[in-house]
């Protein structure tokens, strides 16, 4: 029984003391003002002796009387001590109300308060976003106006300049944008008509669209650079939850900025997701770096579409996972357990109808623990022991 409620302490009480009784409170005070001790006993002699005690004792005992027919109710009870007690009855009721609705007015007050905070907050933090979002524009467009002035200037020196301004600007474009880019930019700068303006109007026709360059082509100078807008999604890189990427890989990044930037990869986390050097510089010293899920991570093609770009990622983890097998069996020792991530039916199979050679490394399941360790094979019968 739970004596969880306003009248828990008597109820327990009740049910220790007065069975003994017959339930009657006014017994087991008489007992106790002749047997008990200490203070209750002088509570009880009292309840019984003082005619003003007395007589607020008589009615508690008509309250609590075992009989419910003549057990008063406690509406009766307040009548018969007087229209004061009644009064003070109402008043209590009255300040029990206005003390719940001070406390609900305090708790609308404080609820009103905090959702003000918030919308506040949420302002705030709207209005900086929006501004940051505006220094991060105008950045990125004094960067590309700067890269843009930087562009037309090499290609001034290249196009005009002496030979060696032409190797100091062949110089500055191969170390930023690799021998690609040298490639790309005296392309098309004599594809533009520089000749046709000498020899006549006629202008040669425009050469076909650059693909993005090999990742081989790439390297740690090309981080953090800016993939140019001419390269398009769909056909010169590709996106798509199922590529697998691999360390050191130079790939594709979406930044906070909305820009496309080459990035490097530094871990697979196994989940997924991949942490990607995003610029070589700050991160104390280290770099900058952001962890991206694979379908937010641009491939750099090597083929012609994108079922033919995850068939050759396909194709190049398998290879990748049968190394990693055939390097760990190479190094692996008779007796001892195989790497916890080897999995059955991913690196081994046991299989009625497998055959092996004399000398091969095996995965041995042992018959009484099922533990897995390395194996080798010394001897292979024709009963298939």
């Amino acid at each position: 029984v739970s004596y969880d409620w306003p009248g828990g302490f008597f109820q327990q009480f009740a049910e220790e003391f007065l069975p003994q009784y017959d339930w009657d409170v006014k017994k087991w005070i008489a007992a106790t003002a002749d047997s008990g001790t200490g203070s209750i006993r002088n509570e009880c002699r009292e309840a019984i002796e003082d005619p003003e005690v007395a007589e607020l004792m008589d009615l508690i005992y008509n309250l609590l009387d075992k009989s419910a027919s003549r057990r008063l109710s406690v509406q009766q009870a307040i009548a018969a001590l007087g229209p004061e007690w009644a009064e003070r009855a109402k008043q209590e009721v009255r300040n029990k109300k206005d003390a719940e609705l001070q406390q609900k007015a305090l708790e609308d007050l404080r609820r009103r308060e905090e959702e003000e905070r918030t919308e506040d907050d949420k302002r705030m933090r709207a209005v900086q976003e929006k501004e940051e979002g505006l220094k991060r524009k105008n950045a990125e467009e004094k960067a590309m106006m700067a890269s843009k002035a930087e562009e037309q200037r090499l290609r001034g020196l290249l196009a005009s300049g002496t030979n060696t301004e032409r190797e100091a600007a062949m110089g500055t474009v191969r170390k930023q944008r690799g021998e690609w880019g040298v490639r790309k930019t005296i392309a098309s700068i004599f594809s533009v008509g520089i000749f046709g303006g000498l020899f006549g109007r006629r202008k040669a026709p425009p050469p076909p669209p650059m693909a993005l360059p090999d990742a081989s082509e790439l390297g740690d100078d090309d981080i953090a650079n800016i993939v140019p807008e001419t390269l398009t999604q769909g056909r010169d890189f590709f996106r798509d939850r199922q590529f697998m990427f691999k360390v050191e890989e130079i790939v594709v990044a979406f930044r906070s900025d909305g820009s496309r930037r080459y990035g490097r990869i530094l871990q697979d986390n196994g989940d997924g997701t991949y942490d990607i050097l995003v610029d070589r510089f700050g991160g104390e010293g280290a770099g900058q770096f952001r962890t991206d899920s694979s379908n937010s991570i641009g491939k750099i093609a090597t083929t012609g579409s994108l079922n033919d770009e995850l068939a050759a990622n396909f194709a190049s983890a398998d290879r990748d996972e049968r190394f990693r097998r055939a390097q760990e069996m190479v190094a692996a020792q008779v007796g001892a357990s195989l790497p916890e991530f080897w999995t059955a039916s991913k690196d081994f199979n046991f299989s009625p109808t497998s055959s092996f050679k004399k000398g091969e490394m095996v995965v041995v399941a042992s018959t009484e623990t099922g533990v897995l360790t390395w194996g080798k094979v010394q001897k292979f019968q024709s009963d298939g022991l």
